[in-house]
């Protein structure tokens, strides 16, 4: 029989199979998830007259499609991505206590989620991206539920991704050229939308005690996240800024108004 099961079961093995000393990012992305496709046409299962290893092969493949198991293999794949695109999920150092409404990021015990999808006007999510790259915040990502077309079509989601980075909307990575880049992180978690019951996009959500059992999963992970955690939820094709004003107005924050007024100014705190 064959086992039917996707791609990210295999990428990791394209990734170390693949040779990138001389082609762009996108390009070693791309020659990788060939890589992959090509593996996943290939792995069979013999048929075998074994219940018991019959009922092990199709467990195997239902925890390989499990949110669990995308989401861990998520964070493998955030870290070769990083290696990969030079700063395209950027990180930040941790803010201290205190020093929040100096600098404008949130302490390290709080996060912000921006939930999109491919439907949501590009220009709106180009904006959200332009925001974080201003903001230079770690604990604030912008993340879609899943893959777009599907689990087994990854490359049309690097594409849209890829357009949604780089600072001029037309340029396409060559060997001979590279394009600039906004540092923000973009994550596909369709455990925060199963955590904290999102329907609909654009959804921003404010978490205040975001303190996780294990920093390794998502935090929508069942039990991962502190029970003691607090949050809040804001919906509509908004700014960033609107949407910072409103949690700093509702929490009581003098950081989320200096975040927000960051973005106001371009990045430079007043």
């Amino acid at each position: 029989m064959r086992f039917k099961t996707s791609i990210f079961a295999i990428i990791i093995i394209a990734f170390t199979t693949a040779s990138f000393a001389q082609q762009s990012a996108m390009e070693q992305f791309n020659e990788a998830m060939q890589r992959a496709q090509e593996l996943q046409r290939t792995i069979e299962l013999p048929d075998s007259n074994n219940s018991a290893a019959k009922a092990a092969a199709h467990s195997v493949a239902n925890q390989v499609d499990s949110d669990e198991f995308l989401q861990r293999l998520n964070v493998e794949k955030e870290k070769i991505r990083q290696v990969l695109f030079n700063g395209f999920a950027g990180e930040t150092g941790e803010v201290k206590e205190g020093e929040q409404s100096l600098v404008g990021q949130l302490p390290s015990d709080e996060k912000i989620f921006i939930l999109f999808s491919e439907t949501v006007p590009k220009e709106t999510v180009r904006t959200y991206v332009r925001d974080l790259d201003l903001l230079a915040d770690n604990k604030i990502a912008l993340v879609l539920r899943g893959f777009v077309g599907g689990v087994k079509t990854v490359m049309p989601t690097m594409e849209y991704i890829e357009s949604l980075i780089v600072k001029e909307e037309e340029c396409k990575k060559t060997i001979q050229k590279q394009c600039d880049i906004y540092n923000a992180i973009i994550q596909i978690d369709p455990l925060v939308y199963r955590k904290f019951g999102v329907q609909r996009v654009p959804a921003f959500i404010y978490v205040k005690g975001a303190v996780l059992h294990d920093a390794d999963f998502s935090i929508g992970n069942e039990n991962n996240l502190n029970s003691k955690a607090i949050y809040n939820i804001l919906y509509g094709d908004v700014s960033l800024n609107y949407v910072l004003d409103r949690f700093a107005d509702e929490f009581g924050s003098d950081y989320l108004k200096t975040m927000a007024k960051r973005i106001n100014s371009g990045g430079k705190l007043n």
